[in-house]
Formats: structure tokens, C-alpha cells, sequence
């Protein structure tokens, strides 16, 4: 199973599903507040799941050329999130992926329950 990776790793609760929006461009679900760096990442093993996840992700929301040029769409529930979920070193080597390695185009961004910060 491909996806097997994902359920034994502390990403479990982290990436909801995906899939496809009303428009048919590529969707992807997640749950914000199950990413604490702190816990998260705490041995390679760790940042080598991480890394896959994301990489993972931005394959499946661009798999054509019809699907980059139409962009994609992002559900983040976002209960819980807070101070605890940021990390500026984290998010630095994490937008080496979705900057520099996918041409990922955001068309539309949900967020579900926003914290106020």
C-alpha cells in the first residue's frame, strides 16, 4: 500500500484526504493543528516522513499540465492551530518542496475553523 507509510507516522492525523474540487482541479485536505514541529519532527525518520508527505502531496496536486496551468485548491482545518504550530527553520526547509521543486498555482484556499492569530 502506498499510503502506508503515512498512517504509522506522526502525519497520521496531519493529511486528511485529497482529491478533486467541483471544478475538478486537484484538492488537498489537512488538519493544521496535528503539525506541532516540536513533536513532530523529532528524528530523521521523522522529517524523512514529513518531506515524503509533502512531496507526495504536491505530485498528486499536479499531475498534468492542465492541472498546473488550472491551479488547485487547499482545505486546511485549522482548529486547534496556534503559536505551537510555527516555526520559521521548519517552514524554511519545507518551502524548499513547494517553492522551488512543484509548480504548484493555489487557485482557491478554505480555510475551516481559523484561530484568531
Amino acid at each position: 500500500d502506498a499510503t502506508a507509510w503515512v498512517r504509522s507516522s506522526s502525519l497520521k492525523d496531519f493529511f486528511l484526504t485529497s482529491g478533486r474540487d467541483e471544478e475538478g482541479r486537484p484538492m488537498m485536505c489537512n488538519k493544521m493543528a496535528a503539525f506541532v514541529p516540536k513533536d513532530s519532527l523529532k528524528t530523521d525518520e521523522d522529517w524523512k516522513f514529513v518531506m515524503r508527505g509533502l512531496s507526495d502531496n504536491m505530485r498528486a496536486l499536479t499531475p498534468t499540465l492542465r492541472d498546473v496551468r488550472n491551479g488547485c485548491c487547499l482545505v486546511s482545518w485549522m482548529k486547534g492551530f496556534g503559536w505551537r504550530n510555527i516555526n520559521p527553520s521548519v517552514e524554511s526547509k519545507l518551502a524548499t518542496i513547494y517553492q522551488d521543486s512543484y509548480p504548484v498555482k493555489m487557485k482557491r484556499m478554505v480555510v475551516i475553523d481559523p484561530p484568531l492569530i
